[in-house]
């Protein structure tokens, strides 16, 4: 089980930088709210940030976290239909 930095490096095999090419969507929330992500049920605070990820997948992002890791892109938004499903897109 990888808990740490130190277990990674415990591999002893290349550790690459890597960055994402696709957009991550993001809703600043102002209450406490529920998400039901991939892992199951999961909280956030008010403050923290509602995500939706490329396959319309929805998660919390805490705001310590998104501080650190991420910048706004200002960028209009589009909602895209494909058959039954909707994406949000920058692009159309």
């Amino acid at each position: 089980m990888f808990k740490s930095v130190e277990d990674v490096l415990r591999l002893e095999k290349p550790i690459h930088k890597i960055r994402k090419t696709s957009f991550t969507y993001v809703v600043k929330m102002e209450e406490d709210f529920e998400c039901q992500t991939m892992e199951g049920l999961v909280t956030g605070k008010s403050g923290d940030y509602l995500a939706v990820g490329v396959m319309g997948e929805v998660y919390p992002i805490a705001k310590e976290v998104f501080d650190l890791s991420y910048e706004i892109v200002n960028q209009d938004v589009y909602v895209v239909t494909v058959g039954d499903t909707k994406y949000l897109t920058s692009k159309v």
